[in-house]
């Protein structure tokens, strides 16, 4: 009974259109995924929980990651504390189950403050580039990019990771963000270079392609971003990759989560949790 409400806090505090979040809320919502405050009856802050995004480990054995999504509180609420509560709120309800519970920052200013309010710390990091499409070789003869759909990404980025920790989204995630970013002409992507095979998320700006996460093993992500660049016409191209794949760039946190105690996650060089549908 709170979707009207919900609605309204996320449109208040993420600008998104009216498509964008009807499109969550058919796709991705269910009833109970988000914690709430009220405030004289009226539903005013909100935060929803991914209850099915998982934490696999280098020898494949995994554990459950849930991960906070979207806190929002109207303008008329803020300052008071509500946004803090329904955080703590939502992660006690996670950490009931699971030995983490993860978020991603919207900026980088709210690292601190999640650390200070909440006790989170960094568990991944990310390398982070910036390419101009003039600047970079033309890619391979031999080469293919194909659109892929929810399930066969998901099932490629695992062949891609095995090995490594990473964390994986279910298939209802990743349908939900494919649909959403091929609506800009963006999508899913397998890479082949040659014979060298990777995977992208591409989302398409206005003047620059954002490749959300690169998963190219066995080769520099060079030739590849010259490829997306081309295929998706952009020629301002923003790459975020692994630490442990080949590249070079700025490395930045990225996830960010609350350990139950005992839990030892691997250095946050060595942990992927890619997709942040930011």
């Amino acid at each position: 009974g709170d979707e009207a409400a919900l609605r309204e806090i996320w449109k208040v505090a993420f600008g998104d259109t009216d498509a964008f979040i009807d499109r969550f809320m058919a796709e991705v919502y269910e009833q109970g995924m988000a914690s709430v405050a009220e405030k004289d009856g009226q539903v005013v802050s909100a935060i929803y929980l991914f209850e099915d995004t998982e934490l696999v480990f280098a020898d494949d054995s995994v554990v459950p990651a849930p991960y906070c999504y979207t806190l929002g509180t109207l303008v008329s609420a803020r300052g008071a504390g509500l946004g803090a509560a329904v955080s703590e709120h939502i992660m006690q309800k996670a950490m009931a189950y699971a030995p983490l519970v993860a978020l991603l920052p919207a900026q980088g200013s709210l690292y601190g403050w999640y650390s200070r309010t909440f006790g989170l710390e960094p568990i991944s990091r990310a390398r982070e580039t910036e390419y101009a499409a003039g600047e970079l070789s033309k890619p391979p003869r031999q080469h293919r990019l194909h659109r892929l759909d929810a399930a066969s990404y998901g099932r490629l980025r695992e062949l891609l990771l095995k090995g490594k920790c990473h964390a994986r989204y279910s298939e209802k995630l990743l349908s939900w963000y494919n649909n959403y970013i091929r609506e800009d002409r963006g999508g899913l992507f397998l890479l082949d270079l040659d014979g060298v095979v990777g995977c992208a998320a591409c989302e398409r700006e206005e003047e620059r392609l954002l490749v959300k996460e690169l998963l190219l093993p066995d080769s520099p992500p060079e030739a590849a971003v010259a490829l997306l660049g081309k295929k998706l016409r952009r020629e301002r191209i923003l790459v975020r990759t692994p630490l442990f794949f080949p590249g070079a760039g700025t490395v930045r946190d990225f996830a960010v989560a609350r350990l139950a105690e005992g839990f030892s996650p691997p250095d946050p060089d060595a942990l992927w949790w890619g997709l942040a549908f930011d």
